[in-house]
C-alpha cells in the first residue's frame, strides 16, 4: 500500500470530526433580526415591491429581448454590417 491510500481514512475522520465540531460550536439561531412593528413594516414594503416593481421590470426586460434586439439585428443587416 502506498502512503496516499493509508492516509485517506484518517483524513476523512478528521474532516468528519471537524464538521461536527463546527456544527456544535455555532451560536444559537434567532428567527429574525427584526421584531414587532418593524418586521411588519418591512414585510409590507417587500410585498408591495414584489407585487408592483418586479412585474414591471420583467415586462421591460421581456420587451427589450423580444422587440429591441431583433430590431437592432434587422437594422444592422440592412446597413450591411453583418458578416
Amino acid at each position: 500500500m502506498s502512503k496516499r491510500q493509508s492516509r485517506r481514512p484518517a483524513r476523512g475522520a478528521l474532516q468528519f470530526l471537524g464538521w461536527w465540531l463546527a456544527i456544535l460550536a455555532t451560536a444559537p439561531a434567532r428567527a429574525s433580526f427584526l421584531s414587532g412593528d418593524l418586521l411588519d413594516t418591512v414585510a409590507d414594503w417587500m410585498a408591495l415591491f414584489v407585487i408592483f416593481v418586479v412585474p414591471c421590470v420583467v415586462i421591460v426586460l421581456f420587451s427589450l429581448r423580444s422587440v429591441f434586439f431583433p430590431f437592432v439585428s434587422l437594422s444592422t443587416r440592412r446597413r450591411g454590417w453583418s458578416s
